[in-house]
């Protein structure tokens, strides 16, 4: 990922936050809303939708899925602008995986279990 423009304590949180999810951390609450802040004081699209994304993450993992949806759908935005194209793939299956989690199943009534482990490294 390109972290071109973003402050040194912001490129050092990310790449501290990548390499806990490679250890199956994720980023808690309070965070996730520190970054977001950031990213409203700053006006970096590129960090709203990369904290809209690990919020949705932290959500996952703790069964909130209307919550993880809702930043999801708002991360979509933020990522198409900045080109975040890998990301935004990824927005794009937890959404699909939210969905057969939170209640959907297949038509033939057979429920669909998705693992819940970290996804590769952003």
């Amino acid at each position: 990922m390109d972290l071109k423009g973003l402050p040194q304590t912001v490129q050092n949180f990310i790449e501290e936050t990548i390499q806990n999810r490679e250890n199956g951390k994720f980023p808690d609450n309070e965070t996730c809303q520190k970054v977001m802040e950031y990213a409203a004081d700053t006006g970096s699209q590129k960090l709203a939708g990369l904290g809209l994304y690990y919020l949705a993450e932290y959500y996952w993992q703790n069964d909130q899925y209307e919550n993880t949806l809702q930043c999801l759908t708002e991360s979509i935005g933020y990522l198409k602008n900045e080109q975040m194209y890998e990301l935004l793939a990824r927005t794009y299956n937890m959404m699909g995986s939210v969905s057969c989690s939170s209640g959907a199943s297949l038509s033939s009534g057979i429920s669909v279990g998705i693992s819940k482990s970290p996804l590769s490294s952003v």
